[in-house]
Parts: C-alpha cells; sequence; structure tokens
C-alpha cells in the first residue's frame, strides 16, 4: 500500500494537471515540490520496494545481482558516503535552499532539462534523508541522530517557508507574465505557507514517530548498565 501511494504521489506531480499548473503558479510548484520530497520518498522507504524486487528474482538470479554490487566498490564506496547521516542531511539542505535561489528557480522554470535536475535533487537526496531518518537502525544511525537530522532539516525548511511567506515583493521572475506584482506576492506567499505549515506538519508526526524508539533505547541502555553494574 505504501509503495503504491508513493508511486501515487510522484504521478501525481509529474503526469497530472498539476505539472503544467506549477509552470504559472509558485503555490502549484510548491505542491509539486512536497509531493517529491515529503510524500512519495518517506512512502516508498517505507514499502522497501528493493527488497520486495530482488525477492521477485530466483536466488541464482539474486546471486548475480549481489556479485555484480560486490564488485562494484566505487559505486558502494558513494551510496556508503551519500548514506552517512551529515551527508544525506547536507545534500538534502543544499538541494532545498539552492533551488530556491531565485536564479536557479527561474532558470528550471526556463529550461526542461535544468528542471528534471533539479526535481532529480529534490527527489534522490530526500529519499537517502528519509532512509535514514526511518530506518535508523540499518545504517547504526540511531534514533536520537535521525531526531537531530529531522528536526534541523525542519527548522531551516521552515525558515526557507517563513522568509517566503513574509516577503513582500516578488522574488522570482519566472512568474511575472499576466500577473500583477499583488497577485505574485500573494501567491508567493502562500507557497511559503504550504512550505512552512503542511511541511512542519510532516516532520512533526515524523519525530513523534521516532521519540518512543528514541526512548525505548534510553531505558535499554540504562537497565543494561544498572545489570552490568550489579554483576560486576
Amino acid at each position: 500500500a505504501c509503495f503504491a501511494a508513493g508511486i501515487g504521489a510522484l504521478a501525481v506531480a509529474l503526469a497530472s494537471p498539476l505539472d503544467a499548473m506549477a509552470e504559472r503558479s509558485f503555490t502549484a510548484h510548491m505542491l509539486q515540490h512536497l509531493l517529491l520530497m515529503l510524500v512519495a520518498p518517506p512512502l516508498l522507504v517505507w514499502s522497501r520496494p528493493v527488497y520486495a524486487m530482488l525477492w521477485a528474482f530466483r536466488p541464482a538470479t539474486r546471486r548475480r545481482i549481489g556479485q555484480w554490487w560486490a564488485h562494484r566498490s566505487r559505486l558502494r564506496g558513494l551510496y556508503d558516503a551519500c548514506m552517512r547521516p551529515l551527508t544525506a542531511w547536507m545534500l538534502a539542505s543544499v538541494a532545498l535552499w539552492c533551488w530556491h535561489v531565485p536564479a536557479l528557480y527561474d532558470l528550471a522554470l526556463r529550461n526542461e532539462a535544468v528542471h528534471v535536475a533539479e526535481h532529480l535533487c529534490f527527489f534522490l537526496t530526500s529519499l537517502s534523508f528519509w532512509t535514514l531518518v526511518e530506518r535508523p537502525w540499518q545504517r547504526h544511525a540511531g534514533y536520537g541522530t535521525a531526531i537531530v537530522m529531522l528536526a534541523a532539516f525542519a527548522l531551516h525548511n521552515g525558515l526557507l517557508g517563513a522568509v517566503l511567506s513574509f516577503s513582500s515583493v516578488p522574488l522570482y521572475l519566472a512568474y511575472a507574465g499576466g500577473a500583477d506584482t499583488a497577485a505574485r506576492v500573494a501567491d508567493q506567499q502562500l507557497a511559503g505557507l504550504i512550505m512552512w505549515i503542511p511541511a512542519g506538519v510532516v516532520h512533526l508526526a515524523a519525530f513523534a514517530a521516532l521519540f518512543p524508539g528514541w526512548l525505548n533505547g534510553i531505558g535499554n541502555r540504562a537497565r543494561a548498565g544498572r545489570v552490568g553494574g550489579s554483576i560486576s
């Protein structure tokens, strides 16, 4: 179900009328970006599609795939580097802020290749980020690290949303055609609110899901410490 929902979110973002609307409306474009960063990636990560796809192959084919991956040391090294908590957080953060620099944002709307690169950056960096947030034990990151990553990202994501919401001048020229300044500012402010509030709700829900695991880990370590002390 999560996999189907994730694919559905990608379809809505990239193959629905929303994609055409995003060319004319900052608000629609922001909704598209939220689907690519905050809806599709966590759903796909939670569904673990790679494991399901691998088990669809015969054992001999799975072994060949494993051998191929084992012999790709550079590719594995790049993957491991991107899946370190600090690296994943920085990549997602840099992608968010760089692509909202007005010059780059406007260029992406004018040039389709750059636009595709923008969407790939958002989606791929979000996949690595949410993998570490949703399944921190798989990369030995721990719940505490995942919570810090999530809180730090939510903080500056909300800051960018606030900047857009409270700006009284249009920051992006790509939406200038046919719209007066007041309409462009209103569209920009609504887009900022979407980045700020709904995105914040997603981050808060993820934090609420992580918090019990973090507390449980603290309790387990405390009990282990007491047991170790009593034995010694």
